[in-house]
C-alpha cells in the first residue's frame, strides 16, 4: 500500500509544483500524514508499517513538488526562447501606461482641452 500512496504523492506533488508556491507544501504534507495514518489504521497495519508509509508518502510529495518546479521552469524557459527576445510572451504593458501612450501621440492631460464643456486653455 505504501507504493501506491507514494505514486499518488508524487503525482500530487507534481501538480502542486506546477501551480503553487512552496508554502502549499505545509498543507500538502499535513494532509499526506493524516491520510497515511487513517489508511494504515483502517487497514489494521502495524505501527512501524504506518510510520514507514507516512515517511514514504511525505517524501514522495516533496520529490514530486521538486519535479513540478523543474517542469514549470523548463516550460517557461522554452516559451521565452520561442519568443526570441527573452521577454515573456505577454503583450500587457505596465499598469500605469495608457493604451494611447504606446506610440507617444497622446500625453496625459492633452484631452482635457478638447472636452466639450470646457473652453480651450492656453
Amino acid at each position: 500500500m505504501a507504493f501506491e500512496l507514494a505514486i499518488v504523492g508524487i503525482a500530487a506533488g507534481i501538480v502542486l509544483g506546477l501551480r503553487y508556491k512552496v508554502l502549499v507544501l505545509v498543507h500538502a504534507v499535513m494532509f499526506a500524514i493524516n491520510l497515511s495514518i487513517i489508511i494504515g489504521i483502517a487497514r489494521g497495519d502495524s505501527f512501524w508499517s504506518i510510520v514507514l508509509t507516512t515517511v514514504a508518502v511525505v517524501t514522495a510529495v516533496q520529490v514530486g513538488y521538486l519535479a513540478g518546479i523543474g517542469i514549470r521552469a523548463t516550460i517557461e524557459s522554452t516559451r521565452r526562447q520561442q519568443n526570441g527576445d527573452g521577454k515573456p510572451d505577454s503583450k500587457i504593458g505596465p499598469p500605469w501606461q495608457h493604451m494611447w501612450q504606446s506610440d507617444s501621440w497622446a500625453e496625459w492631460g492633452s484631452l482635457v482641452a478638447l472636452h466639450p464643456l470646457r473652453p480651450p486653455q492656453a
